[in-house]
């Protein structure tokens, strides 16, 4: 380890040059594998930081993980601060990326919590070819997420996770929405129709400060929709998901959340509901609503026009 730091005592300014080179962590922590090569050239000038560090660390291992090869920079140009961070490991490669116009002084911790969202130029998080199977899963991630101060963007998805109930691809999407980020996302099992839900997550004002998240809480979810894509069954397709059942019909449900989770709403919709005891075709609805005073239940079971048995119940929560 070399290091070399230069003040001047009249101004203030101050001047830092480090190296590392093949640090074995095992000397910091007894329980940790790898070794660790790092370069900081760092300046204050004016109150103003500038400069660059970067760290390299290669086989890292231990608590029972895999080896990975880590490789952190951080860039400092004025306000403006650029971290990114790259982990490569058997199970992939994920990178994380951050870009933000800082305080004046980037060493003020106050200054950074009354940051805007505005100041965020972005956030990036990229999977490549993430293999679940290395952590015990199955099934592969891949994409990339973005966030800025005005909007997001990015696909990621999941390809082949297997599940008792067959195999199952997923995704996510992030686009702007007026009350903050809009996530679309979407599921698939083996067999059996897709099931689509949307979310908005906001972000709180000054996105930097702990206490703004604190304080927003569950409200951080302005709403979600979750609903199952219209699905014809029978009693092949009820088996693959796990249901011994003699019945054949065709289902539609839906599931509403409101801001914060105060109330949710869930409805399911079976039509031309048929076989063993159920002779002639018959129809039922079902909706379920909770909020902060219970649950509500009502329920219509009919055949034709006929109303056959009416639910209705309730119960404090």
């Amino acid at each position: 380890v070399i290091a070399n730091a230069t003040l001047d005592r009249a101004t203030s300014n101050l001047r830092v040059v480090a190296s590392a080179s093949k640090v074995a962590l095992a000397t910091l922590q007894p329980d940790v594998a790898g070794t660790l090569d790092a370069t900081v050239d760092v300046q204050r000038r004016g109150g103003r930081w500038n400069g660059n560090a970067r760290v390299h660390g290669k086989a890292i291992a231990g608590f029972g993980q895999p080896p990975m090869d880590v490789d952190a920079e951080l860039g400092e140009h004025g306000q403006r601060v650029q971290v990114s961070t790259t982990a490569v490991a058997p199970a992939g490669k994920v990178t994380l990326a951050g870009d933000v116009d800082g305080p004046y002084d980037i060493t003020d911790p106050r200054g950074w919590q009354r940051l805007e969202r505005k100041a965020l130029r972005e956030l990036t998080l990229t999977i490549d070819g993430f293999q679940l199977a290395k952590i015990g899963a199955s099934g592969t991630v891949s994409g990339s997420l973005a966030i800025t101060g005005t909007g997001a963007s990015g696909d990621l998805a999941l390809h082949g996770l297997r599940t008792p109930r067959g195999t199952v691809d997923a995704a996510v999407s992030l686009s702007p929405d007026p009350n903050g980020v809009l996530a679309n996302i979407s599921a698939q099992l083996e067999r059996v129709d897709s099931a689509t839900g949307t979310a908005i997550v906001q972000l709180p004002a000054p996105p930097f400060d702990p206490a703004a998240w604190r304080a927003l809480g569950r409200r951080a979810l302005h709403q979600a929709t979750v609903q199952l894509a219209p699905l014809d069954f029978d009693p092949g397709v009820l088996a693959h998901a796990g249901l011994q059942l003699p019945y054949r019909g065709h289902l539609e449900a839906k599931l509403d959340v409101t801001e914060g989770a105060s109330a949710l709403t869930a409805t399911a919709d079976v039509t031309r509901l048929s076989g063993g005891a159920i002779v002639e075709p018959i129809a039922a609805h079902v909706a379920a609503n909770v909020t902060g005073q219970g649950l509500q239940v009502t329920g219509l079971v009919s055949a034709g026009r006929t109303q056959l048995v009416t639910i209705a119940a309730g119960a404090p929560l």
